[in-house]
């Protein structure tokens, strides 16, 4: 008996960027706070000429949707629950070869899907591309894929030093501070913490008041959610690097 060979798998319908899906948003008078979940898979999907790399890997399995904001707001993108290893991009502009980079990222600390967290911007398309991990001279990861968005309409209240230049100043020679990074942001220019580009900086400002070391630590520890807190003296004058 003859082998049989096995037909290809069709590639997905939004296999390119110009029939990337569209991420409806439901017409509501004041759009505060939006989910959405898009599944899909990326088996059969190929990478387009001039198209970039998503989180700096080769990938070559990716499928692409767009989303437009309704108003200025935050975006929490995540391919939690798709089953194999993920790479998620973000861009702007309307063609493959010349996109704009809003964010990436290829795994979620020791996860293998990705997130995505940024401030879209009211009318501005966003364009997502899911592609699959691909290692040094093998095939891109592929298999069945979750795309989650979380967007919150402004306003939203910021905490007080979300941006540095309005550090809380830390007064003496001893002192304990504590606040909250939640709906906070990250600044253009502003540098990664700890090797992690964060997205949800604060910032304190402190001098010391005599020459000597100035040791820091970080009492909390990890939540269930899973949130790491981050220690940081940004010693200098400017928000960049």
């Amino acid at each position: 008996m003859s082998p049989q060979l096995l037909a290809a798998p069709l590639p997905p319908a939004n296999d390119h960027f110009t029939n990337r899906m569209v991420i409806a948003m439901p017409n509501l008078a004041v759009p505060i706070v939006f989910t959405n979940q898009s599944v899909g898979w990326n088996t059969g999907a190929t990478k387009e000429p001039g198209e970039p790399e998503h989180a700096f890997n080769a990938g070559g399995k990716s499928v692409w949707w767009s989303w437009t904001a309704p108003t200025d707001g935050d975006v929490r993108l995540t391919t939690d629950e798709s089953t194999f290893d993920t790479l998620l991009g973000v861009y702007t502009g309307s063609a493959v070869s010349q996109l704009t980079l809003v964010g990436h990222n290829d795994d979620h600390r020791e996860a293998r899907t990705s997130r995505v967290r940024f401030r879209a911007r009211a009318g501005i398309a966003c364009q997502i591309a899911v592609d699959g991990y691909a290692n040094p001279g093998t095939e891109a990861d592929s298999g069945n894929l979750k795309l989650f968005l979380t967007f919150l309409g402004e306003p939203l209240a910021r905490p007080p030093n979300d941006h540095f230049t309005n550090a809380t100043a830390v007064i003496g020679q001893f002192a304990a501070v504590g606040g909250s990074n939640v709906n906070a942001t990250h600044e253009t220019g502003e540098p990664d913490h700890a090797g992690e580009s964060g997205k949800t900086s604060i910032w304190w400002a402190w001098t010391a008041p005599a020459r000597a070391s100035a040791p820091a630590s970080a009492a909390a520890r990890a939540s269930a959610a899973r949130v790491i807190p981050q220690i940081l003296i940004q010693i200098g004058t400017a928000g960049r690097s």
